[in-house]
């Protein structure tokens, strides 16, 4: 079965960069139309790859958040494995020594705090200070979760708020490309492989792409879509289901208070649960469970800041710093909730929004 075609599929039909030495950044989400692997593709169409590198989770997503990844060969290509993944939004690029083109073929989830674009922002940045002569070509992939922009702007850049866009920021991975390279005058030679038939607004299952789970824990299109939200638990002492089969779609804690949770487009039970691992492991969890009703009208990022107001006023939250700071992009977030001020949340949320939805405006590359 042949699917829509992306930006690999036309940088296939390339003849001018055959004799290239190519690195490609990818992980097993960097499949053709016909669902074969980029690098099989590649290699059968006479690319010469000198370098595999790999975002968090490694190049067939198998290791786990924050699992440090080794460099190696890889059994089945025998090519280099090299691991770009580290939080400090900058690269040695002595691992560029061997190629003069770097392709990123990555489907990514369109969540801020989801690293792969941090990496992406680490690699134009290197490349652009060390003036090195490599161009990246950027594969182009639809935006996940459509346009639809989202949250807050970060006070404050780090590995999970590696630049000031939204939590769901609504861009492919090539416009975020051009986005971060415009605001920090990266001297970076980037080209943009289009995606044929792809139109702006458009979600992953509108594109008839199948779904490849970007990472362990994302395992379905309505788990990435509220993950955008219920990832903030990962910084708090609630459960945000990790250890059982229905991470960020489950959540709670051992002693929930009398609370309900309203996340418009997704109808929400209570529910009890016992992760095998993870955080309370092996204990019974009081909590709530998440079905998609309404994929248009969802935003999970401003309803679980309004849980966790809720929530608080309960029982005070244990937040787990600097990492839920580092989530919602600095402190302020913590504060509105500890706070309670949920009409100066909703207010920035909004003027956060429209100041992100002009200022990108100029380098979308779709149309409706």
């Amino acid at each position: 079965m042949v699917f829509m075609k992306t930006g690999l599929d036309l940088f296939l039909g390339s003849t001018e960069y055959r004799n290239r030495n190519i690195g490609i950044l990818t992980n097993q989400s960097g499949v053709g139309s016909c669902g074969t692997p980029n690098i099989e593709l590649l290699l059968a169409a006479g690319f010469r790859i000198k370098t595999i590198f790999v975002p968090e989770h490694g190049l067939r997503g198998s290791k786990g958040g924050g699992e440090r990844i080794e460099d190696h060969l890889d059994p089945h290509y025998n090519i280099p494995v090299v691991s770009l993944y580290n939080e400090k939004l900058k690269i040695d690029t002595d691992k560029f020594n061997d190629i003069d083109m770097l392709l990123y073929d990555i489907q990514d989830v369109g969540a801020r705090f989801y690293t792969y674009i941090a990496t992406l922002k680490a690699i134009l940045g290197s490349i652009s200070e060390s003036g090195q002569d490599i161009k990246v070509a950027i594969l182009d992939r639809p935006a996940f979760l459509g346009d639809s922009i989202q949250g807050t702007l970060p006070d404050e850049i780090s590995f999970l708020s590696p630049e000031l866009i939204p939590i769901r920021y609504g861009l492919t991975v090539g416009e975020f490309a051009l986005y971060t390279a415009l605001i920090n005058n990266y001297d970076t030679e980037i080209e943009i492989f289009h995606i044929p038939d792809y139109q702006r607004g458009m979600q992953f299952p509108d594109t008839g792409i199948p779904f490849i789970s970007p990472s362990s824990a994302i395992k379905n299109y309505e788990t990435a879509l509220i993950y955008s939200g219920t990832c903030l638990l990962e910084g708090t002492d609630l459960s945000e289901g990790r250890g059982t089969d229905t991470p960020f779609l489950a959540w709670g804690s051992p002693d929930m208070p009398d609370i309900k949770a309203d996340f418009s487009g997704f109808e929400i039970k209570a529910y009890d649960f016992i992760p095998k691992f993870s955080k309370f492991s092996g204990k019974k969890i009081k909590g709530f469970r998440a079905a998609l009703t309404d994929r248009d009208s969802a935003e999970p990022f401003r309803d679980m800041v309004l849980f966790l107001m809720a929530f608080h006023k309960q029982r005070p939250i244990d937040f787990r710093l600097p990492h839920f700071d580092h989530l919602t992009g600095g402190s302020f977030i913590r504060e509105m909730i500890c706070e309670g001020n949920k009409d100066g949340f909703l207010s920035r949320l909004k003027t956060d929004q429209e100041k992100f939805r002009e200022s990108s405006e100029d380098i979308r590359l779709y149309s409706f």
